[in-house]
């Protein structure tokens, strides 16, 4: 089977996974998300970062609207990513507390007046996807889109899947050359270090 086709396959499989959870999981993930990342052992591998790199859940994602309001009681400036129609490419712009919002491209919130990020202090990215592995393997929606931003960001940056467990694929999702790793991954039960699972430093935690 060619790559694409498992790729594929495996989004249609993980997609159908996700939307069946329950909303009691969705906001055990929520609680989870902001508790796990601000405090030991996590904290200690993250540092106190800067600026976060994050996104705005929409349909069955992982949510990060708690999240969110978490980073803003801390004062951690937020960036998101934002479409722009006019080249139909994606750019991360700041998100402020009480920001004004619209559905945008495929009704992802974002900003009614966006302004575009600084984002040489960004330390952590959370990143979405459809499916994972604990090797850091991720299959996107198929645009590439997390790849390119990325591409943005500092190369420091901590990379982190935020997930659900039913997205969680036992064996490696397979992978093409552009595709990025990811060094973390935090589901609504546990996190633990992919780079670990690569047989690279630090350490994981359940």
């Amino acid at each position: 089977m060619a790559l694409s086709d498992q790729k594929h396959r495996l989004r249609t499989l993980f997609k159908a996974r996700r939307n069946a959870l329950s909303e009691e999981t969705r906001l055990a993930a929520a609680r989870f998300l902001s508790k796990t990342f601000f405090e030991l052992p996590l904290a200690r591998h993250l540092g106190a970062p800067s600026g976060i790199a994050s996104y705005m859940s929409f349909a069955s994602e992982f949510p990060t609207e708690a999240f969110h309001q978490t980073c803003f009681r801390k004062a951690i400036p937020l960036i998101i990513p934002y479409y722009t129609p006019t080249s139909k490419t994606y750019t991360w712009v700041t998100l402020s507390p009480n920001e004004t919002l619209h559905l945008g491209h495929l009704n992802i919130p974002e900003p009614s007046s966006p302004r575009l990020a600084d984002t040489a202090a960004i330390g952590v990215a959370l990143i979405p996807g459809v499916a994972f592995d604990r090797w850091g393997g991720r299959i996107g929606y198929g645009a590439g889109i997390y790849d390119r931003l990325l591409l943005q960001l500092p190369p420091q940056v901590f990379r982190i899947a935020v997930t659900f467990e039913a997205q969680v694929s036992p064996e490696a999702v397979p992978q093409e050359r552009h595709d990025v790793k990811m060094d973390f991954l935090i589901t609504e039960q546990r996190w633990f270090d992919c780079r670990l699972e690569r047989g690279e430093r630090s350490c994981a935690h359940a």
